[in-house]
């Protein structure tokens, strides 16, 4: 789905930038990269459940925290939030990936 829009978004370059079909297009782009961004998690996030429960180790929380936050930028900005980083993270012990 990806190779595809963006090949119609290349095929459709000569429209204006602000035209409805130039929006709709880059809203395609952004929603398959959230979708492909989800499912890589879920995979992700099913192969850490498979994984035996003493496999665990300290976690760098900021790392984490500042990773989450740059996935959700698009969404904070849609609505504006305002987001608090704590001046330290707690130590917690889990499966890194």
């Amino acid at each position: 789905m990806l190779a595809f829009t963006s090949l119609v978004q290349e095929n459709c370059a000569d429209l204006p930038s602000g035209s409805e079909t130039h929006r709709h297009l880059q809203m395609m782009l952004q929603n398959i990269r959230k979708m492909g961004t989800i499912i890589d998690e879920l995979l992700l996030l099913a192969g850490a459940h498979q994984m035996k429960a003493g496999v665990r180790e300290p976690l760098d929380m900021e790392t984490i925290g500042a990773e989450a936050l740059q996935r959700l930028t698009q969404i904070i900005e849609e609505h504006e939030a305002k987001i608090t980083v704590p001046p330290s993270w707690p130590i917690a012990v889990g499966y890194g990936p």
